[in-house]
């Protein structure tokens, strides 16, 4: 029996997708800022660019492991 209450992964998993879909949603926008000229500065869009790269590897990078240890695999091992 596990130590946790049932439902507790999936409540995990819909607040972790909500949160990035609201990431999602922030980067779109300064994304649409930035080329409407909103956010300036030479630095200032090497910092952001770092980041938005850092952003999308680290998003597709939680994918992949969700994919691999889905709430599938933890109830089996449980």
């Amino acid at each position: 029996m596990s130590e946790f209450a049932p439902g507790t992964f999936q409540f995990a998993e819909r607040s972790m997708k909500q949160s990035v879909r609201e990431a999602h949603r922030r980067a779109e926008t300064w994304r649409l800022q930035r080329q409407a000229g909103v956010a300036r500065g030479r630095v200032h869009r090497l910092f952001c660019d770092a980041m938005s790269a850092l952003g999308h590897r680290l998003a597709s990078w939680g994918e992949r492991l969700q994919e691999r240890f889905s709430t599938e695999g933890w109830t089996q091992a449980a």
